[in-house]
C-alpha cells in the first residue's frame, strides 16, 4: 500500500498553526507523509518573527526560512518529520494544486488577515468549493473532543454515502464511535399549505429507513460502533448541535460533478462556518 499524503496550509497565523497540529496528529493516525505548504508572493510576504515589514529583496530563501520557523513554532522542537514547501503563487491555487493526488487537505478556517467576525476566510472558502480531495477545516477556538464520536450527515444521496464511507474509516483509525445522522422535517410550507395531512410518524419511519440504508458497511465490521440517528430539524443546525462533543463532523458535497461550487447557505458551508469541532468536507471521487 502506498504511503498516504496530507497537505496542510501554513501562513504564520495562529489558526494555521492549530490546523498544522491537527494535521500532524492525523498523519500519526494514518502513518502518512505530512507536507506543510506556504504560498507567498512579492506583495504577500511571510516574514520570520522579528523581521516584520516589507522587504524589497524578499525571495524564495526567505519564504522557505519563514515556513520552517512556522512549522517549528506550531509543532515544537521534537516534532514529527514534515516536508516543508514554500510556493510562489496565490494561496488557494497553490493548495489545490498541491492537494491533487493527495489523500487530505487541512486548513485553518481563517488565515493571515482574517478577523474574528469572519468565521471562514476567503482562501478556505475557495478551497472548500473547488477541492477534489477531502478537506478538513480547523477552527482555532474549537479543536474538538479527541475521544468524541465522528459525526457524519447522511441523506440517502451518493454524496452522503461517500461521506459515510470516509467517516467510517476515520472512526476506525481513531478507535471512536461513528454517529450517522439524518435530519428530517415536514415538507416546506407545512401540511396546511395544500390542504394535506402530513403523517409525522411516517416521515420519521422513512427517515430511519434512509439512515439505515445509507449508513451501511461492506460485510460485518465490529471494529467501529455505528449509531444511526434520525433527528427532526434542518440538517445544518442539527449537525452543528452534534458537533459540540464530537471529534469531527463529516459532510459531503457534489463538487465538480454538478454545479462545481457549494451554494451559499448549503449544509456544507453552514457547518463549515459554525461547527464547534473540525469539519471534513468529502467530495465525490472524480
Amino acid at each position: 500500500m502506498s504511503t498516504q499524503r496530507i497537505i496542510a496550509g501554513i501562513d504564520g497565523s495562529s489558526g494555521a498553526d492549530a490546523a498544522l497540529r491537527w494535521a500532524a496528529a492525523e498523519a500519526d493516525f494514518r502513518d502518512a507523509e505530512l507536507v506543510a505548504l506556504m504560498a507567498w508572493g512579492y506583495l504577500d510576504q511571510h516574514p520570520i518573527p522579528g523581521h516584520e515589514g516589507f522587504d524589497p529583496a524578499y525571495g524564495e530563501a526567505d519564504a522557505e526560512e519563514a515556513a520552517r520557523e512556522y512549522v517549528a513554532r506550531a509543532l515544537g522542537p521534537d516534532h514529527r518529520a514534515v516536508t516543508v514547501r514554500a510556493v510562489c503563487d496565490l494561496p488557494a491555487r497553490a493548495l489545490l494544486e498541491a492537494a491533487a493526488g493527495a489523500d487530505l487537505l487541512v486548513m485553518g478556517a481563517r488565515g493571515v488577515g482574517g478577523f474574528r467576525g469572519l468565521l471562514v476566510g476567503s482562501v478556505s472558502l475557495r478551497c472548500l468549493n473547488d477541492t477534489t480531495v477531502p478537506l478538513v477545516l480547523v477552527h482555532e477556538e474549537h479543536p474538538g473532543d479527541p475521544e468524541g464520536p465522528v459525526v457524519v450527515g447522511v441523506d440517502g444521496s451518493e454524496n452522503s454515502s461517500e461521506a459515510f464511507r470516509w467517516a467510517h474509516d476515520e472512526a476506525r483509525r481513531r478507535s471512536v464511535p461513528l454517529r450517522a445522522l439524518y435530519a428530517w422535517q415536514e415538507p416546506m410550507g407545512g401540511s396546511e399549505s395544500f390542504g394535506l395531512v402530513v403523517d409525522d410518524a411516517a416521515l420519521e419511519r422513512a427517515a430511519v429507513e434512509t439512515v439505515e440504508q445509507t449508513a451501511t458497511t461492506d460485510g460485518d465490521d465490529d471494529a467501529v460502533e455505528v449509531e444511526r440517528m434520525a433527528a427532526r430539524g434542518r440538517a445544518a443546525p442539527v449537525l452543528i448541535q452534534e458537533s459540540g462533543n464530537a471529534a469531527l463532523v463529516v459532510v459531503g458535497h457534489r463538487g465538480h460533478r454538478s454545479w462545481g461550487r457549494i451554494a451559499l447557505g448549503s449544509v456544507a458551508q453552514q457547518v463549515a462556518h459554525h461547527s464547534r469541532c473540525p469539519v471534513a468536507v468529502v467530495p465525490l471521487p472524480s
